[in-house]
């Protein structure tokens, strides 16, 4: 999350998705939560006022100004490689945005499952490459090199993201590293994000539209569990 999103979590859909999933799977009680790459701390606000234990670990020090001060001390300001975490085990470790970011994403899965609970959930909430503003680009490479390479830097988010993820890709790396995926499905980020000029925001719906038809998303969604210790 961007360090000015402060918003109605509340109503966010991507948010409201997942409380809603995890109410089904773990319904009951305060439920330990680690946020990677928190941002300003909007989703950690948003679990402790549904009741849940949740702290997070930020690389970026500047964003200390815009955490609210009540939420300060749950987190941890250093990169999740080199972050100290607490010894108690958690519920559920979530990466809403960040995991792209991460050149060795997949082994820092692996140093997390110490800090997993038995049958705990990681959730992944990452770019996706079927997704037609790639696709376009790609297709606008061959046509027009200079100006497809430009687009598919802004598409892919380069060179702030270092993956761009396909469903099967990312379901082959975490199978490999023993991750089960307990749920996997392909979405979108509200257009409202985006752009707040209305004709902007409906060419951006138009855009999700076309992912709707050709079986895609800008958004993947993993749920993931320890195969090793489920």
């Amino acid at each position: 999350m961007n360090s000015n999103s402060i918003f109605s979590a509340a109503h966010y859909s991507p948010y409201v998705s997942f409380f809603r999933f995890i109410g089904k799977k773990k319904p009951h009680g305060c439920l330990r939560i680690l946020d990677i790459g928190c941002g300003n701390g909007t989703f950690i606000k948003e679990c402790i006022r549904q009741g849940h234990d949740a702290m997070g670990i930020e690389i970026d020090t500047n964003l200390r100004s815009v955490i609210p001060a009540d939420i300060l001390n749950r987190i941890i300001f250093a990169s999740v490689e080199k972050a100290q975490i607490p010894d108690p085990l958690f519920d559920i470790i979530t990466f809403w945005d960040s995991f792209e970011h991460l050149l060795d994403g997949f082994e820092v899965l692996d140093n997390l499952r110490p800090h997993l609970k038995k049958g705990g959930l990681i959730y992944l909430r990452v770019n996706n490459n079927k997704d037609i503003t790639n696709l376009l680009s790609l297709f606008s490479i061959r046509l027009f090199p200079e100006f497809g390479k430009k687009m598919l830097k802004i598409c892919f988010g380069f060179p702030d993201h270092v993956w761009n993820f396909s469903k099967i890709g990312m379901s082959n790396l975490l199978n490999n590293k023993h991750w089960e995926i307990v749920l996997c499905r392909l979405s979108e980020t509200p257009a409202e994000r985006f752009a707040k000029n209305i004709f902007l925001v409906y060419a951006i719906r138009l855009g999700y539209l076309c992912n709707k038809i050709i079986g895609g998303g800008k958004i993947g969604e993993y749920y993931i569990i320890d195969s090793i210790k489920k």
